[in-house]
């Protein structure tokens, strides 16, 4: 190789380490702009309180359409499976009797019953919306 073969070579490796060094620069400092610790734990409030309601929603509508022991034998085996027996037993308790009260919804109540599942999927939503940064006018 020639000199200038290889002294091109380095001025182009030198150029593409700078480019590299300052989109990283920019990525860091635009991170740390948007406050990502606290969106995160934005992120994870939302979760803890709206993901129980939103199980209750899926396994509601998982019940009606593969049928409600399939359902729940799935999810008894699954809890069972990672978290024990016990555990299991309470959980099946438990969606039993929120889904027999969603069930028993109906006649003069079904109006509060469509609310408050309206009320819960539109807080459900609040783990899947991200803010997006505003565009500037010119």
């Amino acid at each position: 190789m020639s000199n200038n073969r290889m002294k091109r070579m380095m001025d182009t490796a030198k150029a593409k380490a700078k480019v590299f060094w300052l989109l990283a620069k920019k990525t860091g400092t635009l991170w740390f702009a948007i406050d990502p610790f606290r969106q995160s734990a934005v992120i994870a409030y939302y979760a803890i309180f709206t993901l129980p309601a939103l199980l209750v929603i899926i396994i509601t509508i998982a019940g009606v359409a593969f049928g409600a022991e399939a359902i729940d034998g799935k999810i008894h085996g699954q809890v069972s499976q990672s978290m024990g027996p016990e555990t299991a037993d309470q959980v099946r308790e438990m969606l039993l009797k929120t889904t027999l009260k969603w069930a028993s919804y109906s006649g003069p109540k079904a109006g509060g019953s469509v609310l408050a599942r309206a009320m819960i999927s539109f807080s459900c939503s609040g783990v899947s919306i991200w803010q997006l940064p505003r565009q500037r006018r010119r």
